[in-house]
């Protein structure tokens, strides 16, 4: 299973390494931070849905004050297919796998060697956690003659550590103020070349439907909408259940996890692909950057609302991860959290550059420095 180590430098993800699991991705050493529960980034989300189907489902669990074996916040993002009965298993049995498989504490933080294992066995629990739910399933499906399967988009918030798993098509963005990145990696077949070519070695039938509704495509006729996967005409090449697509349909995620900056304010906006469909990237992240995220989120739902062209469910969760502020102190809210720090280093670079001398590493573990 393919994972992602990604660290942001002058406001850009890059990732370090690609890898599978079991390996240690190599990271920076960085100056130490505190490693008091107290010192962590503030976490302020909002969730809203519209429905037209009634697939989408949505999981919230946000720990206020972690504490040891209360560590984690999570985030679910589930679109399901044929129905919303792979997404409401998923809603219901993914926290508890997680809860029993995720580490039940936060790493040391003035150990790099320490984060990097513990950012390894996150990603470990979460792999487990996706095949351990598309087994269960698959059970189901096989008792109950019934074959739904469901997207999964899951965030993990781990103190300083964001993981970002997903499987299907229900992506995820980062907004730091100045720059959008997309953080997941889309399985939607159409846009995924390598997905396609290993489908296509593994001998899939990939096609759009046929002008007929009832099954693929023929060999040079146009169809109807996405690529697919045939049987099953799945148009993703990863998800929860689906059992009627057959063995080459995985649950194995794509995992990114970033380290956050103690100075730099992040936003994670998640949504089923009733908001992609129509809204991009980085009209999302703008539309809304300088609102709160109750009020980002209904901005986008009537956005997506109000396009004739919405023919599908909408379900966001925005959350912003806030630098952490001195006692009783309010946190900056986003986005000026983070522009005052790209305003800073900017400034910075620029001053470096006129005096002739080489710019420092800075970057995400920079930001720890001092």
């Amino acid at each position: 299973m393919a994972v992602v180590q990604t660290v942001m430098q002058h406001g850009h993800l890059h990732t370090i390494r690609e890898h599978t699991a079991g390996q240690s991705a190599a990271m920076p050493v960085s100056q130490p931070i505190s490693q008091d529960y107290d010192d962590l980034p503030w976490l302020v989300h909002a969730h809203e849905q519209k429905a037209l189907k009634s697939e989408d489902v949505i999981y919230v669990r946000r720990i206020a004050q972690p504490s040891y074996g209360n560590v984690h916040s999570i985030f679910i993002v589930c679109d399901g297919h044929q129905g919303a009965g792979a997404a409401n298993h998923c809603v219901e049995q993914m926290p508890g796998l997680l809860g029993q498989l995720l580490p039940p504490h936060l790493p040391n933080w003035n150990n790099m060697r320490d984060i990097v294992d513990y950012g390894e066995k996150v990603r470990r629990a979460i792999s487990t956690a996706a095949v351990l739910l598309d087994n269960d399933a698959t059970k189901q499906s096989e008792e109950s003659g019934l074959q739904p399967g469901t997207t999964l988009t899951l965030a993990v918030v781990s103190g300083w550590l964001l993981t970002i798993a997903n499987t299907g098509d229900s992506n995820a963005i980062i907004d730091m103020g100045d720059n959008v990145q997309e953080i997941t990696h889309s399985h939607r077949i159409q846009v995924n070349q390598s997905e396609q070519n290993r489908l296509r070695q593994h001998g899939a039938q990939l096609a759009p439907l046929g002008f007929h509704l009832q099954g693929p495509a023929k060999p040079q006729e146009m169809g109807v909408g996405p690529l697919r996967m045939w049987p099953g005409g799945l148009c993703v090449s990863r998800s929860i259940g689906d059992l009627d697509a057959g063995p080459l349909i995985v649950p194995l995620p794509h995992i990114r996890q970033v380290l956050l900056t103690r100075r730099r304010a992040l936003r994670l906006i998640m949504a089923s692909d009733g908001l992609w469909d129509l809204v991009s990237f980085s009209k999302a992240a703008k539309t809304v950057r300088h609102k709160l995220p109750n009020q980002a989120v209904s901005t986008l739902i009537q956005m997506v609302a109000k396009d004739r062209r919405m023919a599908d469910d909408v379900s966001i969760i925005i959350a912003d991860l806030l630098p952490p502020t001195s006692p009783g102190a309010q946190p900056q809210q986003f986005p000026a959290a983070a522009l005052q720090v790209a305003a800073a280093k900017s400034s910075s670079s620029s001053k470096t550059q006129k005096s002739g001398s080489s710019s420092g590493g800075g970057g995400l573990f920079g930001c720890f420095r001092g």
